[in-house]
C-alpha cells in the first residue's frame, strides 16, 4: 500500500511578533500593588494542559508490526527504522502522512516526540487526526523547526488555519533538530494543540467526520527527514 499523501501547504515567512507588555497601576492602599503584581503574573503564565485520560495506546515503534504505515519508493518513506518512525520525502513540495492502520478514533488525546534529522527549517511535522481517508476531513497540528506551529482544519476540502499569522511564532518549540513533545487532544467539537507542555492553539466547530490518526512531514525546497517516537493515545480528558 502506498503511503497517503497530503495536498501540499503552502509555507508562508512570517516575522517573529513581539509580545504584549504589561503595564502596573498605582494602589491607594499599602497592601494592593503587590497583590495587582502577583495577580498580573499569575495571568501571563500558560494555563497547565489537562491531565490526560485512560492509556488507550502507546508505541515506541520498536515493534515493525505494531500496525502502522509501511511503505517507500525512491521518493518517499514511511516506515520503521531504528527504533523511531521515519517520514523522509526526497522530492522537493512534499507530504507524506503515516497512519495507523489497526484503530480509529474520534474524539482522543494524541502525543508524539519528534524531531527534524535533515532537511530545511520551514518544513513542517506533526499530527494528523479525524482524517477521513479521502482527505476531504482532517485535523492537523504541526510545527517547524523555525519556531512556529500551526493547527489546520479541514472539512469538505475546505482549508481554516487557526493560528494567525499563516503559521505563528511559537516560543514553546525546540528549534532546529532538538526534539519537540507534540500533544493534539480532540474532544467534540474541539481541537486544542500543545507543544512542550504549553497551548499554541485551538479550534471549535470542528468536524466530527473521520478517526483515522496518524503523523506526517513535509519537505519544501529540499528533501527532509523526520523521526517519531513515544507515541501515546489516551482518552480525552
Amino acid at each position: 500500500m502506498k503511503a497517503s499523501r497530503f495536498p501540499i501547504l503552502l509555507v508562508l515567512a512570517g516575522g517573529l511578533a513581539a509580545g504584549p507588555n504589561g503595564e502596573g497601576g498605582e494602589g491607594q492602599k499599602a497592601n494592593p500593588p503587590a497583590q495587582k503584581q502577583g495577580a498580573s503574573a499569575a495571568a501571563g503564565r500558560p494555563s497547565p494542559a489537562p491531565v490526560p485520560g485512560k492509556l488507550m495506546f502507546e508505541d515506541d515503534f520498536s515493534d515493525a508490526a505494531s500496525g502502522w504505515e509501511r511503505n517507500h519508493d525512491k521518493e518517499y518513506a514511511a516506515d520503521f527504522l531504528a527504533g523511531e518512525y521515519q517520514i523522509k520525502n526526497a522530492v522537493d513540495s512534499q507530504v507524506t502522512q503515516g497512519m495507523f492502520e489497526r484503530r480509529q478514533t474520534v474524539d482522543g488525546d494524541f502525543s508524539v516526540t519528534v524531531r527534524k534529522v535533515s532537511g530545511p527549517d520551514d518544513i513542517r511535522y506533526g499530527l494528523v487526526t479525524r482524517y477521513t481517508g479521502t482527505g476531504k476531513d482532517f485535523v492537523e497540528a504541526s510545527i517547524l523547526p523555525d519556531g512556529r506551529c500551526s493547527l489546520w482544519v479541514r472539512h469538505y476540502e475546505q482549508q481554516v488555519l487557526k493560528t494567525r499569522p499563516d503559521f505563528k511564532p511559537c516560543q514553546a518549540v525546540r528549534r532546529g533538530n532538538e526534539p519537540n513533545q507534540l500533544r493534539l487532544v480532540v474532544s467534540r467539537r474541539r481541537a486544542t494543540f500543545y507543544v512542550n507542555g504549553e497551548k499554541v492553539a485551538e479550534a471549535d466547530n470542528v468536524s466530527r467526520e473521520g478517526g483515522g490518526f496518524g503523523l506526517f512531514a513535509s519537505s519544501t525546497s529540499t528533501a527532509s527527514d523526520v523521526r517519531f517516537d513515544n507515541f501515546k493515545l489516551h482518552a480525552a480528558p
